[in-house]
């Protein structure tokens, strides 16, 4: 969750992000934000899949 937080605060996407769900299975987060911040969350290494809904 940190490691989103930075990442949104440091491209100035935080507007972008609606919530986040946080899951206990292998420390999954669902995510629901606006397109933009999909595209760009692909960028980070940490980040396995995106899809939309």
């Amino acid at each position: 969750m940190e490691i989103l937080k930075e990442f949104l605060s440091g491209n100035g996407l935080v507007g972008e992000l609606d919530r986040v769900l946080p899951s206990s299975a292998f420390g999954i987060l669902e995510v629901s934000c606006t397109p933009l911040l999909a595209e760009r969350l692909s960028d980070m290494p940490e980040v396995e899949v995106v899809l939309e809904a």
